[in-house]
């Protein structure tokens, strides 16, 4: 469940981006990962940015440049969330990928 529009933080994990999460950094020098990115701003006259995110990513195919040939599912969303879980072909692991607005 959503509770604001931050997503969850890195925690250290090495394979972990995030826009919101771990933004000290101190934080992220503790944990010896820096994967925190800028937060994307749409353009303006996109009325529905959320809604164009899902709409991309129902069109993207899996198994592109060998990764997630798993495929993938939209485990959850709103009208300010979507949480997707993508699957790695070869041994099964699951990528989490959280995309939040502010409401």
């Amino acid at each position: 469940e959503v509770i604001s529009p931050r997503l969850r933080t890195c925690s250290g994990n090495p394979n972990c981006f995030s826009t919101t999460g771990d933004a000290l950094l101190e934080d992220r020098q503790q944990y010896g990962v820096d994967f925190f990115i800028p937060t994307w701003i749409p353009p303006p006259e996109e009325t529905q940015p959320l809604q164009r995110v899902a709409a991309v990513v129902a069109k993207y195919e899996p198994g592109q440049g060998g990764i997630d040939g798993g495929g993938f599912v939209l485990v959850k969303q709103t009208d300010s969330y979507l949480y997707y879980q993508f699957e790695a072909l070869k041994k099964g692991y699951i990528d989490d990928v959280e995309f939040a607005m502010d409401a």
